[in-house]
């Protein structure tokens, strides 16, 4: 397996695979944070979001322990409502 051509690009779209999707729930849950402070009265600017970076490099624990809730459905993107930004 190790030198196996096909079995090596499985696990290189595989890891790929599993990276968009952390990035993609990182930006779900960065919109969510947003906001929430939107509704606490905070005025969020463009230039607000463009230094916030989904992207994280510290404080991930590489072997920790994650909690992945299987029975919760999220909500369809057609039903979040948008960010607006001042």
């Amino acid at each position: 397996m190790k030198n196996d051509p096909i079995e090596q690009e499985k696990v290189i779209k595989y890891k790929d695979l599993v990276a968009n999707a952390v990035l993609f729930q990182n930006v779900v849950d960065l919109t969510d944070i947003l906001r929430d402070l939107q509704k606490q009265g905070y005025l969020i600017s463009r230039e607000d979001v463009a230094v916030v970076s989904p992207y994280i490099t510290a404080h991930v624990k590489r072997f920790g322990d994650y909690l992945i809730d299987m029975e919760t459905v999220p909500p369809s993107l057609d039903e979040v409502e948008s960010l607006v930004l001042a």
